[in-house]
């Protein structure tokens, strides 16, 4: 197997009919006390997907940060896939257009064209919104700019040909110079909707659904409604008696419970197969919300008597665990979520609620992911009146862009949904333990 520097495509020769492209090959390593890292290469595919070299190209794929010091988790999330989308486009898809096989005989025109297909509608007229577009735009410029510094004799194109230096005032009145490409960027904004808003009807059914049929992925909702963590963040968390340190901690005042904190400082390898369950963006000690303490908890029991009697490997001790006893992946935490889902639309369509009739007559049309529970978590906090940089810290994100996006959609969102009460959450159970009895 070849290890390639500087990629000519040229020189792999292949069969008639056989199609090679650059993609991204994710390699898992163990250090320190179990925790799980995850580093990014790109390699070149044939049409089996079968790896047929290793590049070098990671060494110019950076992460955009102030300071030279970076995580030890850091694995470059998606500036890998926008760098081969970005080197599939001119040297494969459009070969016979531009008749290019080497990153440095890149031209402007051809990086033009595609910031320009990227960012416009498809055969579907979807498109992408401006910040998949941005994320893309800084991803491949950085790439280009780490490579043509690296490479400036060999490179057609030099740093001024793609980059020039813009200038702004701050709030106090200071000028400062920041890059941006000369390239035209665009973005249609247009893409494939997906239903987000969940009023607490609907909620009530889906968690009390599960609390009955899917107890499985019980906690993964709770944890993504109750505490606003990601639905791959709900995978990490581990039990109370983990022997790699406990997931849960639960502190007690007065034998009530006060405070529940989950441990996702790090990402950790919770399953023998090595395979990772899911990624934590922000590595951290996440609280429940203080309102949602109780319903938290009720959930939090109804699943450690469902777990009781079931097998799972004892050296990790996740929380949520397969039908084999193993972690579970986000992938498949997904899955279980879309079947459970689809068998409740007939009962939506039947439900005597007419919020609970129009949702389900909605799935119809458009599609919910397990995200839905992150995003409901977000407007009841947005209603009870928590500011942004609160919702920021509850949400666990790393710059207050989508807590703004929240708070300034709260007139319309306090317009469309009640606040949640603890009442909700006790008729929820009732109605659990009512037909645990009935079966």
């Amino acid at each position: 197997m070849q290890n390639i520097s500087t990629p000519n495509i040229s020189k792999i020769k292949p069969a008639i009919g056989s199609y090679y492209h650059f993609a991204v090959y994710h390699h898992k390593l163990v250090v320190g006390d179990n925790r799980l890292i995850q580093r990014n290469f790109v390699v070149i595919k044939d049409e089996n997907n079968d790896i047929v070299c290793f590049t070098k190209l990671h060494k110019y794929i950076h992460s955009r940060r102030k300071n030279a010091a970076k995580s030890i988790s850091d694995d470059g999330n998606n500036r890998f896939i926008f760098v081969s989308q970005f080197l599939n486009y001119i040297l494969i898809r459009n070969y016979s257009k531009y008749g290019i096989d080497k990153i440095c005989d890149f031209t402007y025109q051809s990086i033009q064209d595609f910031f320009y297909d990227y960012g416009s509608l498809d055969e579907n007229g979807y498109g992408r919104t401006k910040i998949t577009v941005d994320r893309c735009c800084e991803s491949v410029m950085s790439f280009l700019a780490e490579y043509i510094k690296t490479h400036s004799l060999r490179c057609k194109l030099r740093l001024g040909d793609i980059i020039e230096d813009a200038t702004y005032i701050t709030k106090r009145g200071i000028r400062k110079t920041y890059k941006i490409p000369k390239f035209e960027i665009i973005y249609s904004g247009v893409s494939k909707e997906i239903l987000r808003d969940m009023p607490d009807s609907v909620f009530q059914m889906i968690l009390s659904y599960s609390m009955t049929y899917y107890k499985e992925i019980l906690m993964l909702i709770a944890l993504s409604a109750f505490t606003g963590m990601r639905p791959a963040e709900a995978c990490n968390v581990r039990q109370e008696i983990s022997p790699l340190g406990s997931g849960i901690i639960i502190s007690k005042l007065n034998n009530r419970v006060n405070s529940i904190s989950i441990d996702l400082r790090s990402e950790m390898v919770l399953r023998s197969d090595l395979k990772s369950v899911g990624c934590i963006k922000k590595e951290r000690m996440q609280k429940v919300y203080s309102k949602f303490i109780t319903p938290f908890m009720q959930c939090y029991k109804i699943y450690l008597e469902y777990i009781a009697d079931k097998k799972y490997e004892k050296e990790y001790c996740p929380l949520s665990i397969n039908r084999w006893g193993k972690a579970m992946t986000y992938n498949s935490y997904r899955q279980i979520f879309n079947t459970m889902i689809a068998e409740m639309q007939p009962l939506m369509f039947n439900s005597e609620n007419e919020q609970i009739q129009e949702f389900g007559h909605l799935l119809l049309e458009h599609h919910i992911s397990p995200h839905i529970f992150r995003h409901w978590f977000s407007v009841r906090l947005t209603i009870l009146g928590e500011s942004a940089a609160t919702l920021k810290y509850w949400r666990g994100d790393k710059n207050p862009e989508s807590a703004i996006t929240y708070l300034q959609n709260k007139s319309e969102l306090s317009y469309k949904f009640k606040e949640i009460n603890n009442d909700l959450f006790d008729a929820m159970l009732e109605f659990s333990i009512r037909r645990k009895d009935q079966l």
